[in-house]
């Protein structure tokens, strides 16, 4: 059985644009897990562009009610940690 899927590079293109659409604080997470792992060579362009328009989350509060296990980041955490892989200012 052949299972098809996104390389994380699209899957965190896609998760950008889900946020500029929705401003969800669950995509910013995706993204913010997906931004452990992606490529940054191929990823630095869009992470900048998102990273100098980004506005806050309008569920901000709902993050706890999403995971599970583990520390529950908030919102600054998650965009300082994005701007340090990057190296982004």
């Amino acid at each position: 059985m052949d299972i098809f899927s996104l390389s994380p590079e699209s899957l965190m293109s896609e998760k950008i644009a889900a946020y500029q659409s929705r401003r969800s604080v669950k995509d910013i997470y995706d993204i913010f897990i997906l931004a452990h792992t992606v490529k940054l060579t191929e990823t630095r362009q869009i992470m900048d562009r998102f990273l100098s328009e980004i506005k806050k989350p309008v569920d901000e509060n709902t993050l706890a009610q999403l995971i599970y296990d583990g520390p529950i980041p908030n919102v600054k955490e998650i965009i300082d940690y994005i701007r340090k892989r990057y190296k982004i200012r």
